[in-house]
């Protein structure tokens, strides 16, 4: 590897500490190509990705069959509803 600087040690810090919450230790604190890889898997799933309630499983299906559904025949809630349409439209 190549000679390491404070300037790089101080970019790197960021990433070490995730690939400790990620369990990496040792191989994260060396900068290793592992890193950059988890690192891109926690930003799609964790931080680009949506969790989603039964109601709106529910209402996804029922939309991918055609149905025009409300809020009121969704059963979700007024907050629920706006963060589901915020995602999905």
């Amino acid at each position: 590897m190549g000679e390491t600087t404070t300037e790089t040690r101080t970019a790197a810090a960021p990433l070490a500490g995730l690939g400790a919450v990620l369990g990496l230790g040792a191989i994260a604190a060396g900068g290793c190509c592992v890193l950059p890889l988890a690192f891109a898997a926690f930003e799609d799933y964790r931080m680009g990705g949506v969790t989603l309630s039964s109601k709106a499983v529910d209402v996804l299906k029922r939309r991918l069959q055609g149905e025009e559904v409300t809020r009121e025949s969704s059963g979700m809630s007024i907050g629920e509803w706006r963060e589901f349409v915020g995602v999905w439209g």
